[in-house]
C-alpha cells in the first residue's frame, strides 16, 4: 500500500465533496458546537479534550477561512489538519462504490455529528485499510431481526465479518473524563 500525495488543487474538491456528502448544515452545526464549547471549557478540558478531539471540526473552520480569503477559492497552503480532512474525504470516496444507499445515509448523518463522527469514521478507516490491501468489501445494511457487522471482507481464501468498536474511557472507569479535567484544573495552578 502506497500513500497518495495530495497537491493544493486536490484539497478543495475533496473537502467540498465531504461537505456535500455530510450536508453543509450538519457540518456547520458540528463546527459551531465545537466553537461554542472552546471558550467555556476549563483549561485542561480545552487543551486535552476539545482541541485533541475529532479533528474535522477545526479543519473545516481552517478550510473555510483559507478559501474565503483566497481569490480563486483554492487552497494554496493546507495545514496538516486540512490535509488530513482531504485524505479522510478521499477514503470515503474510495469506499462509496458498492455502498448501499441506506449505509450512505447512515454515514452521512453520523459523520455530521460531533458525538458520533469519530466512531463512524473509525469504521470507514478500517474498511479503507482492507480495500487498499486489495480486498473486496461488502457493506451490511442494518436489520431488525439480527445484528449485522459493519462490513464483510472478501479475501481469495475466505471471507470474514468486521465489527468495529471503540472503547470510551467514560464507560470503563469510575471517574468521568470531564470530572477529571475539572479536578486537574483545580490542582494545576498555572495553565496556559
Amino acid at each position: 500500500m502506497t500513500e497518495r500525495t495530495f497537491g493544493p488543487s486536490d484539497v478543495a474538491p475533496l473537502i467540498i465533496f465531504l461537505t456535500k456528502f455530510i450536508e453543509i448544515d450538519r457540518v456547520k452545526t458540528a463546527v459551531a458546537k465545537r466553537r461554542r464549547g472552546l471558550p467555556s471549557a476549563d483549561c485542561v478540558e480545552r487543551r486535552v479534550y476539545l482541541k485533541q478531539s475529532f479533528p474535522w471540526w477545526g479543519a473545516f473552520s481552517e478550510f473555510w477561512a483559507v478559501t474565503t480569503s483566497a481569490r480563486s477559492g483554492e487552497v494554496v497552503h493546507a495545514s496538516s489538519n486540512v490535509l488530513g480532512l482531504a485524505k479522510d474525504s478521499q477514503k470515503l470516496q474510495d469506499l462509496l462504490t458498492g455502498m448501499p444507499e441506506s449505509v450512505r445515509l447512515k454515514y452521512a448523518a453520523a459523520l455530521g455529528s460531533i458525538e458520533n463522527a469519530s466512531g463512524h469514521f473509525f469504521e470507514i478507516d478500517m474498511a479503507h485499510y482492507f480495500l487498499m490491501a486489495g480486498f473486496r468489501i461488502t457493506w451490511c445494511e442494518d436489520r431488525q431481526d439480527r445484528k449485522m457487522p459493519e462490513f464483510i471482507v472478501h479475501t481469495p481464501s475466505f471471507d470474514f465479518d468486521v465489527e468495529c468498536k471503540q472503547m470510551s474511557a467514560d464507560k470503563r472507569r469510575a471517574i468521568l473524563r470531564l470530572d477529571f479535567a475539572r479536578l486537574a484544573d483545580q490542582v494545576i495552578t498555572e495553565c496556559q
